[in-house]
C-alpha cells in the first residue's frame, strides 16, 4: 500500500462509491492534504482521513477488488500511525459480513439505508 496523488484513474475507479460526494471536491481534499489516496499492489484504491489525529482514521472511499485482505492492511497502517478506531459509512448490508473478522461496532444509523461503523485497532 502506497500513499499516491490524485489521478484520474483512481477518481474513475471510485466514482461509484462516493455516495454523492463531488468528485472535484475529493481531488481537491486529497491535493490539499485533508484525505489521503492510498493504492494497493493490485490497483485498488481507497480515501482515507485523520477525522481525530491520532484517535479515528476515516475510510472515505474503496474500491477494487479484495477488500478482506485490503482491511487488514488498512488496519496495521492505522496501528503503525498510532490510530486507535477505524470508522467508515455504507450502505451496502454485506460490508459487515465482509469484515467481520475485524469486529465492526455499530455507531449509528445514518439513513434508512446508511449506518456508520467503527474498529477498534489499539493494540
Amino acid at each position: 500500500m502506497k500513499r499516491v496523488a490524485w489521478n484520474e484513474g483512481a477518481g474513475d475507479l471510485l466514482a461509484s462509491t462516493l455516495d454523492g460526494y463531488p468528485r472535484e471536491q475529493l481531488a481537491d481534499d486529497i491535493r490539499n492534504g485533508s484525505c489521503e489516496l492510498w493504492r494497493f499492489d493490485d490497483g485498488s484504491y481507497c480515501v482515507l482521513e485523520a477525522t481525530v489525529p491520532g484517535i479515528t482514521l476515516y475510510v472515505w472511499a474503496i474500491a477494487g477488488r479484495d477488500l478482506r485482505r485490503h482491511s487488514l492492511t488498512i488496519v496495521e497502517l492505522a496501528r503503525r500511525r498510532g490510530f486507535a478506531w477505524i470508522q467508515y459509512r455504507t450502505q451496502h448490508r454485506g460490508l459487515y459480513r465482509l469484515l467481520r473478522h475485524l469486529a465492526p461496532t455499530l455507531v449509528r444509523h445514518i439513513e434508512a439505508s446508511h449506518c456508520e461503523w467503527c474498529i477498534e485497532v489499539a493494540s
